[in-house]
């Protein structure tokens, strides 16, 4: 999701981080200036022990107490299904934190895609998942955030284990 995104020496935000999925590549592919955004406050210890080098908050992604327009990117990683029924005031927290023209990159299970009828099931009877986990649907997204975002690439991909979850 990064492949055409020149992020050296950019700051990047990779928010609901945990231990950082996408921060190995970000620092070592990118050259980019990674820090970690997670209300987990195990998840960001891990994360600092992890990349002593970054800096990393436990914080909110509704209300992160970050500065305005502080990063060229911003990356979640399998975050944002976690947060209905809040989804929309991240996505505008989001927003907040991004410079005029940075990026917004996510990679997230969608509606609509072949295993939505599975991975809603799924959701309903694993313990694994909370009760407000709930697949994205993308298209409702574009609609709702049109003023705030300009959609430039979207891209459906993934194996079968992937779209489960």
């Amino acid at each position: 999701m990064f492949a055409a995104l020149d992020l050296e020496g950019q700051n990047v935000l990779e928010a609901l981080s945990g231990s950082g999925h996408a921060t190995d590549y970000l620092l070592k592919q990118k050259r980019a200036l990674v820090t970690g955004l997670d209300m987990s406050e195990e998840a960001i210890a891990s994360f600092k022990r992890r990349w002593p080098g970054c800096q990393a908050f436990c914080s909110s992604i509704t209300a992160s107490g970050l500065a305005d327009e502080s990063f060229d990117c911003i990356a979640v990683v399998m975050g944002l299904h976690h947060l209905h029924p809040h989804l929309a005031e991240a996505i505008r927290e989001i927003h907040r934190l991004l410079r005029k023209g940075g990026t917004f990159c996510f990679a997230e299970p969608h509606q609509g895609s072949a295993f939505s009828r599975l991975r809603a099931i799924w959701y309903r009877h694993d313990s694994l998942f909370a009760d407000n986990e709930e697949s994205l649907d993308i298209e409702a997204l574009k609609r709702e955030f049109e003023s705030l975002f300009e959609f430039k690439v979207e891209q459906h991909v993934g194996s079968a284990a992937y779209l489960l979850v």
